[in-house]
């Protein structure tokens, strides 16, 4: 029971450091890591806003039409969810087209 349980923290810990690591090296600017996380990103959100656009023009919804404020309502929070879900996907996808510059800092002898 003990070995499991050692064995339970060790994983723990590591995981806890593979964390770190990535969230330290997806701050860094102009990373590949941060470029490639924006592109699956965009990837995403037009998939999302896509799908979205189809659930407003489909037939069935959660809350139908015919209740008066909240069939309308429903179709209004999926265009809206669409919108800025596309928005923030071209953002995104502006953003991972970037080119990464290198600046080399000049060494005094």
């Amino acid at each position: 029971m003990e070995t499991i349980l050692n064995f339970l923290k060790f994983i723990a810990i590591l995981t806890a450091v593979l964390i770190v690591i990535f969230l330290i090296l997806l701050s860094l600017p102009n990373s590949k890591l941060c470029q490639s996380i924006s592109k699956i990103y965009s990837i995403f959100a037009f998939a999302i806003s896509i799908l979205s656009v189809f659930y407003i023009i489909s037939p069935i919804d959660f809350v139908p039409d015919i209740i008066p404020v909240a069939g309308q309502g429903d179709d209004v929070m999926a265009a809206i969810s669409a919108l800025t879900t596309a928005i923030t996907g071209y953002v995104s996808y502006q953003k991972s087209k970037e080119k990464i510059t290198v600046t080399k800092l000049d060494q005094k002898d």
